[in-house]
């Protein structure tokens, strides 16, 4: 089983070039390398489970999500027509989590930093709600992704971008969304020093089918020795955790 899944990162990366075509990032027809196969560009039906789960815990937060999803515009897919372009599976586990933190926090969050932000559709669903900032954190040949989709949807709130190496102050929620699980334990360290150390809360998802879980404990182990679960909610048959946490000092 592997380790983690810098390897994958890594071959993605050296498929991209400057002049990489977003318009068909999502395009199945391609024969172009797969260069953003990670980041959720699958078309396949809403997860059943997880919309259950987000309308059990939040049905109008769930019913302001999807509501909002119709405005997006059906964009990337080249010459590939979508089957599910307003709600697909990767949209109902989004929305899942959205729900599970913030039917869960209550007050309001200034600065609120994603850490591998896919390409981008988790800030576009929060618009929905209120914040000052958010920055997405990510490797350097997908930001260029992100911020194409972005303006590509006309988003215009307050957000910014950063490498892993880059610097990031005050967040008052990171969200982990099976990034910081599939990233090496070194590289983990870091961004647990560096920016959830200094945040008020964390969301932290992590699936068990495909990585050891030696090192699944060690970092659970690592978020737990600052951080109070607030809650964890099961999701994928039990196959992932989402937990979001509370720091224990202010």
């Amino acid at each position: 089983m592997p380790v983690d899944c810098s390897h994958i990162f890594d071959a993605c990366g050296k498929n991209y070039t400057i002049i990489y075509d977003f318009g068909k990032f999502r395009d199945k027809t391609s024969k172009d390398p797969d260069v953003y196969s990670f980041v959720g560009t699958s078309d396949e039906a809403p997860d059943h489970e997880a919309v259950c789960i987000s309308k059990n815990l939040n049905i109008e937060l769930f019913n302001k999500y999807t509501e909002h999803l119709k405005s997006r515009k059906i964009v990337g897919y080249g010459n590939y027509t979508p089957l599910y372009p307003m709600f697909d599976l990767n949209d109902s586990r989004h929305i899942m989590m959205s729900t599970t933190i913030f039917t869960n926090i209550k007050e309001k969050l200034s600065h609120i930093v994603e850490i591998g932000g896919g390409f981008g559709n988790w800030l576009y669903l929060n618009q929905i709600n209120s914040f000052d900032k958010w920055t997405i954190v990510d490797l350097p040949f997908v930001i260029p992704l992100q911020k194409w989709f972005l303006k590509e949807q006309d988003v215009s709130l307050n957000y910014e971008f950063a490498t892993p190496d880059g610097k990031v102050e005050n967040p008052d929620l990171v969200i982990g969304a099976h990034s910081l699980s599939e990233i090496s334990i070194d590289e983990f360290e870091k961004y647990f020093k560096n920016i959830m150390c200094h945040a008020k809360y964390v969301f932290y998802a992590y699936h068990t089918f495909s990585l050891d879980m030696s090192i699944l404990r060690l970092k659970r182990a690592m978020i737990e020795s600052r951080f109070d679960i607030i809650c964890d909610v099961a999701s994928q048959g039990g196959t992932v955790s989402n937990g979001l946490y509370k720091a224990k000092y202010p």
